[in-house]
């Protein structure tokens, strides 16, 4: 997640290629949750994480449509 965002910024000012090390979207691609957790340990951790699931948010409205996106929650689980 973290090199494909790095490679769509860096896209917007010079040709980029993705390679993946075996199959196309393999690898960590493949496993990747693809989702932004929310966290609130402090006030500027929130905003950070707000900011960031926005971004992600808008970032897969551009994506083509067969770019699958499942929106869901997050469970956590302590003993």
């Amino acid at each position: 997640m973290v090199g494909a965002a790095c490679a769509d910024e860096l896209a917007a000012e010079a040709d980029v290629t993705v390679l993946e090390a075996t199959e196309s979207l393999g690898g960590a691609t493949a496993v990747c949750m693809g989702h932004v957790v929310l966290m609130d340990d402090t006030e500027a951790q929130l905003r950070l994480c707000q900011w960031s699931q926005r971004r992600w948010d808008a970032w897969a409205e551009e994506m083509p449509a067969k770019v699958e996106r499942r929106v869901c929650g997050t469970l956590w689980l302590a003993e």
